[in-house]
């Protein structure tokens, strides 16, 4: 960005030109290709170049859905920008055999998903924006490989009304468990709130001796 300033300054000092004959393409080979962009927009470029979730060839090139969510960000309106349409844009790509991956911003399958409850909870204030007004998305409560013991007790201690979040209770060890398990045995999907509810009530019917299950959750 450093660099793409001083050249954009360069160019309209050297040539006169104004900035609505000047448009910037970056390619994203050291993955600044938004930043490039930004910056090149600050120094005078009055447009720049991208494309749906930065496909292009090697690195690829500024994602256009970033660039406009910081030009709502620099300009403090929308301007008629929408990003609920994001899916349907990026539907024909995927249908192109094109991939996205699951953690581009904005787009990706997985930028909502979350093993917080807190932030599931509250997106507006742990996301950097809310994602339902914004994308029409919901947050996803989930978890992945990886998991600690740590953010399950969170979770079954959200479930079960527990006022302490325990790590080492039976229940989270197992669930710990079972989720290595389950991924050890090549599962790719993250596990959400409902299968974690599922399983647990799975846990409670078997209670040795017909013991008391807990709380209902």
């Amino acid at each position: 960005p450093r660099g793409t300033a001083r050249l954009v300054e360069l160019i309209r000092t050297r040539t006169g030109y104004p900035p609505e004959w000047l448009e910037w393409l970056g390619a994203n080979d050291l993955g600044m290709a938004c930043a490039n962009g930004l910056a090149a927009w600050l120094a005078g470029c009055s447009s720049c170049a991208g494309t749906v979730a930065g496909v292009g060839e090697r690195a690829g090139w500024a994602p256009t859905e970033l660039l406009l969510a910081h030009y709502v960000g620099l300009r403090g309106e929308a301007n008629g920008v929408g990003f609920k349409a994001l899916p349907g844009v990026v539907k024909p790509l995927r249908e192109a055999g094109r991939e996205v991956p699951p953690r581009a911003p904005l787009c990706g399958d997985a930028v909502l998903q979350t093993s917080h409850p807190e932030s599931a909870l509250r997106p507006e204030t742990a996301f950097a924006f809310d994602p339902e007004r914004v994308l029409g998305r919901p947050v996803q409560e989930g978890f992945r490989p990886g998991c600690g013991l740590d953010e399950l007790a969170r979770c079954v201690a959200r479930l079960r009304g527990w006022s302490v979040a325990d790590p080492s209770n039976p229940e989270v060890v197992r669930l710990k468990e079972w989720l290595d398990a389950s991924f050890a045995g090549g599962r790719s999907s993250a596990v959400g709130f409902d299968e974690i509810r599922a399983r647990l009530q799975t846990f409670a019917r078997d209670v040795p001796g017909g013991g008391e299950a807990p709380p209902p959750i």
